[in-house]
C-alpha cells in the first residue's frame, strides 16, 4: 500500500485465508491455494528515506524507495545501495521500473490531453455551430491530434 496514511505508515498486517472442510468426500488439492497468507506493508508517500523506521528498516526502506515516485532513480540507488542491494541485477531491474513508472505518467498525460482536445472541439462546436474540421481548425491541432480525436465524433 504505498500511499498509505502517515498514521499506518511502516505497519504490516498479515492476512490468512484457510479452506476448512465441513462435509463430503472431497479431497484437498493444496496447489489452487497458494494465496493463503498475505503480507500488507503500508507505506506513507511523505515517509523521508532520511528517517529509520523503528523496526523492519531493511525491509520497509527500499520498498518504500523502489514506490516512491518523488524520488529519481540516482535517489532510489542511493537508499538501495545503503541497505545493501545493489548488485547489477537489482539496480538494472530498479532502471525497468523507474522507466516504467515515466512511461505510464506520460501516458496518462497524453490520455488527458487528448481528452482536453476532445472536450475543446466539442464545446467549440457546439457555441459556433460550425464542423469538426473548423473546430480542429480553430484549435490548430496538428495532424496527429486530429487523428487520434477522430474516432470521438464518428457516429
Amino acid at each position: 500500500m504505498p500511499q498509505a496514511t502517515k498514521s499506518k505508515d511502516g505497519c504490516i498486517n498479515q492476512l490468512k485465508i484457510a479452506e476448512n472442510h465441513l462435509s463430503g468426500n472431497y479431497q484437498e488439492k493444496r496447489e489452487s491455494y497458494d494465496k493463503e497468507e498475505q503480507l500488507m506493508i503500508y507505506l506513507s508517500k511523505g515517509h523521508s528515506p532520511n528517517d529509520k523506521y523503528e523496526s523492519y528498516d531493511e525491509i520497509l526502506m527500499p520498498i518504500g524507495a523502489l514506490l516512491n515516485n518523488t524520488l529519481n532513480y540516482q535517489e532510489k540507488n542511493e537508499v538501495i545501495k545503503e541497505y545493501g542491494l545493489d548488485d547489477e541485477e537489482f539496480k538494472e531491474r530498479m532502471r525497468d521500473m523507474c522507466n516504467l513508472g515515466e512511461a505510464l505518467e506520460l501516458e496518462a498525460r497524453q490520455e488527458e490531453s487528448k481528452r482536453k482536445d476532445v472536450e475543446h472541439v466539442r464545446n467549440i462546436i457546439d457555441e459556433f455551430h460550425c464542423s469538426l474540421e473548423k473546430a480542429m481548425d480553430i484549435l490548430k491541432l496538428t495532424e496527429k491530434e486530429r487523428q487520434e480525436i477522430m474516432p470521438y465524433f464518428q457516429a
